[in-house]
């Protein structure tokens, strides 16, 4: 109060001739007033919304716990106004339940309440959570239930690059072994004695909150491979170490030598490698949805590429010529060469007629067929659809209003029923839109025009 007093002279005189009992500071008039400039807020917002150049908007909400332990949910329109986004934050829940369910009910409730009719949602974002993106029971399936029709959802792309890499890198024990091992090798090169007496290697911590940690500290790893080796080497001799210290030198070298280590992080580093461009475009403020959609696509395509390559870059060591005390399992000559996924129930384990470098790249193979079904999951083919649609309204486009790639906006915009109509009105409108617009027509002219 008193620094608003400091800024309104106005309210300032009018504070001089109240009476002294008369404070406003207690808690009841604070939470008042503060409700009150939350109406004007909200009032603002609404008034902003009118005037935005279509009634759709779309619907954001994410959750986070406050000091007392309870569930805080944003809910957040974005609308385009001017022909620019804007997003508008227009409620703060405080949730007793966190089922779908009640989330949905109280999302709806509160849009009513505001004054937004729910059917007037165009899309849905929200995080990966899967009470928000479950696909049958997640928030966005029941909100497309409650309103009976298609509200396309989008979750944060470089969010889903992350959990590609972490559930691919989880998928096989080798890779899991692999990041367990290289976090002991962290802790054991900065240990205070082998940081004085050798020159240790730079060798980077593994935070699971950032898929790019993966990256780092398999590149700094495979590339730091002889010194790794040759400094575990001479700790395990030196008399001058602690005996604990040589003894988890050995340990470490024994389990790098025994389990294909750094076959395994060539193989990691040419797979983060490809998504690795993909997160620093995804994460780029000036990057939009043609670009995003095409990013994704190229990478996907990019690890189905190393799929069908014959060189893994795991070089194949010498195998044991001894005769197996089993009989062999019999496999086709036309699969030689290959690397065959029994669905027989087979395990690698015990059988001689697989060896270690056949198990190693069977592993391999499924970390890399992980990966690519995790891409194909979350990136759905709607969502990359829609956004390659938006490049139909670029004049510089070849496909500029190309009314086939129109097709997931006219479903969204409720325009399918008629198609020849609309189709006409196409083509007359990029006829129009041609004559009028030059080569250097940005986006927000087109959509002033289409208006």
């Amino acid at each position: 109060m008193e620094y608003t007093l400091e800024k309104d002279e106005k309210l300032a005189s009018i504070a001089k001739g109240i009476p002294k009992n008369a404070n406003y500071t207690s808690k009841y008039i604070q939470n008042k007033i503060i409700q009150t400039l939350a109406d004007m807020v909200l009032g603002e917002v609404r008034k902003k919304y009118e005037s935005a150049d279509s009634a759709r908007f779309c619907l954001k909400s994410d959750g986070t716990r406050d000091r007392c332990n309870v569930e805080n949910l944003s809910v957040i329109i974005r609308v385009v106004r001017n022909s620019m986004p804007e997003e508008h934050l227009i409620g703060l829940l405080d949730l007793q339940q966190l089922d779908a369910e009640y989330i949905t009910s109280e999302i709806l409730l509160h849009l009513s309440d505001a004054g937004y009719s729910a059917d007037s949602i165009l899309s849905q974002c929200y995080d990966g959570a899967s009470v928000m993106s479950g696909v049958r029971g997640g928030v966005q399936a029941l909100l497309q239930k409650r309103l009976g029709r298609y509200v396309p959802y989008i979750h944060c792309y470089n969010h889903q690059l992350h959990l590609v890499v972490v559930h691919a890198m989880q998928s096989e024990p080798c890779a899991k072994r692999f990041f367990s091992l290289s976090s002991s090798l962290y802790n054991f090169f900065h240990h205070h004695y082998v940081l004085n007496k050798h020159d240790a290697p730079c060798i980077k911590k593994l935070l699971e909150i950032g898929w790019t940690s993966h990256y780092e500290v398999t590149r700094c790893t495979v590339d730091n491979q002889e010194q790794i080796l040759s400094i575990l080497s001479e700790m395990t001799e030196d008399d001058d170490a602690a005996v604990d210290l040589c003894t988890e030198a050995s340990g470490l070298l024994c389990q790098i030598k025994r389990h294909y280590f750094f076959e395994i992080g060539k193989f990691l580093v040419r797979v983060l490698g490809v998504l690795k461009p993909a997160n620093a475009i995804l994460q780029s403020q000036s990057v939009d949805l043609c670009s995003a959609s095409e990013v994704v696509s190229g990478a996907l395509d990019s690890l189905k590429n190393i799929r069908e390559d014959d060189c893994w870059g795991v070089s194949s060591p010498a195998e044991d010529e001894s005769h197996p005390t089993k009989r062999r399992r019999t496999m086709s000559k036309h699969l030689g060469q290959s690397v065959v996924l029994s669905t027989l129930g087979h395990t690698d384990s015990g059988d001689p007629t697989i060896s270690p470098y056949q198990s190693l790249k069977r592993s391999l193979l499924n970390i890399l067929d992980r990966a690519i079904s995790e891409m194909e999951t979350r990136f759905s083919h709607k969502n990359i659809d829609l956004m390659t649609t938006i490049s139909s309204l670029a004049p510089k486009s070849s496909a500029f209003l190309d009314s086939t790639l129109l097709h997931p906006l006219a479903v969204m915009a409720g325009t399918v029923a008629d198609v020849v109509s609309l189709k006409n009105e196409v083509l007359v409108a990029k006829q129009m839109l041609l004559k009028k617009c030059s080569k250097e027509t940005d986006l927000s002219t087109v959509c002033k025009l289409l208006q």
